[in-house]
């Protein structure tokens, strides 16, 4: 004897209407969804050129290509604990504010980092000028006491025994 009541056919038919097709509420709300993210990407395109020739921050010109910073200040000399940001720039942390971040720290961009494979955590000293955002590294003078691209050459704390 069949038990009609477990029979896996048997609720699959009860679940779906008379065309065949899925549940009522669970058909809508899927098409719900998806018109939803087709609205969503239909005009990503439109947006993509409008922000081409936005201006954010003055960082950028008007097709995207990079404005440099305008220099205002004497050069000085700084140092400070390097904390690098996901994006491969940093900023220097001084003891005097007890490593929290300020507005005032020095600003260390990524192609400093690149160039001499700055990591987070060491001490570095040089020279910075103040630019339109506020103090920007210009120069690296040493890395943990140790000339800069000596100190790239050293290996990763990970590395050590």
């Amino acid at each position: 004897m069949a038990n009609f009541d477990s029979d896996p056919s048997q609720s699959r038919s009860q679940q779906t209407d008379s065309s065949g097709g899925e549940s009522h509420s669970g058909g809508r709300r899927r098409n719900r969804n998806r018109n939803r993210n087709r609205n969503r990407n239909r005009h990503r395109g439109d947006q993509d050129h409008r922000r081409q020739g936005r201006v954010r921050n003055g960082s950028r010109g008007e097709q995207g290509e990079r404005v440099p910073f305008d220099f205002t200040g004497e050069p000085v000399e700084v140092d400070g604990l390097f904390e690098m940001a996901p994006k491969g720039f940093g900023f220097l942390r001084s003891p005097q504010q007890n490593f929290e971040q300020k507005r005032e720290d020095v600003f260390v961009p990524p192609d400093l980092t690149r160039k001499y494979g700055l990591r987070p955590g060491v001490w570095i000293q040089g020279t910075a000028r103040d630019s339109t955002r506020g103090l920007q590294m210009i120069e690296i003078s040493s890395v943990n006491e140790l000339d800069p691209l000596e100190a790239r050459k050293l290996p990763a704390f990970e590395e050590l025994k």
